[in-house]
């Protein structure tokens, strides 16, 4: 089997999963992107992590207060400038977002689709900047995951989907167009 571009661990805690979050933050010190499921535990993890001593944070996730849409160029721009070094999100920039400064991807929640997993950590991983990240999985809690097997579930759905059509494919076909542009420009070069 093909080694990975990324570093998977997986990180088994209840209670100490903000704790042992921080811990990672801190050993890491590198441009980060954290994913979680829901809005509260964006709001949650910022308010917990500023609590830490951590600055330049930057939350998304669908609709604020006020209803508005969120502005993913702003975003984007934003930690790709340094403005921000950490990004608590939901799924709302999973898709459609080049975050390449990004060195770290933290799904602090598992989603119940693994592709999600793929188009997370592709937030990172660019067609024109690939490179080594680390990826970090927080698990649920050990009696939340008995009543869902979100992990067995997710492992079995991502060893299908790697054995089917393979990994590379799976991250490139994501974002079809710049496949294309890249394609385009390789033939023009030939």
């Amino acid at each position: 089997m093909r080694k990975r571009n990324s570093s998977w661990k997986k990180i088994e805690i209840g209670k100490e999963k903000v704790k042992k979050l921080v811990e990672v933050l801190r050993e890491e010190n590198k441009p980060t992107i954290i994913f979680s499921e829901s809005r509260d535990t964006v709001l949650y993890l910022k308010e917990k992590l500023e609590k830490e001593g951590f600055k330049k944070i930057g939350i998304a996730y669908g609709g604020n207060a006020k209803n508005k849409k969120v502005n993913k160029k702003e975003i984007q721009d934003d930690f790709n400038s340094g403005i921000y070094d950490i990004i608590i999100t939901t799924d709302v920039l999973s898709e459609g977002v080049n975050l390449p400064r990004a060195d770290v991807v933290i799904n602090f929640d598992l989603p119940y689709n693994p592709v999600r997993l793929i188009q997370r950590s592709g937030r990172a991983i660019r067609l024109n900047n690939p490179k080594h990240i680390k990826i970090y999985n927080f698990k649920p809690d050990e009696s939340i995951d008995k009543e869902l097997e979100l992990c067995e579930r997710l492992k079995t759905r991502v060893e299908n989907i790697i054995s089917t059509i393979g990994i590379e494919f799976i991250i490139w076909s994501i974002d079809q167009k710049k496949i294309d542009k890249f394609s385009n420009r390789n033939r023009k070069r030939v």
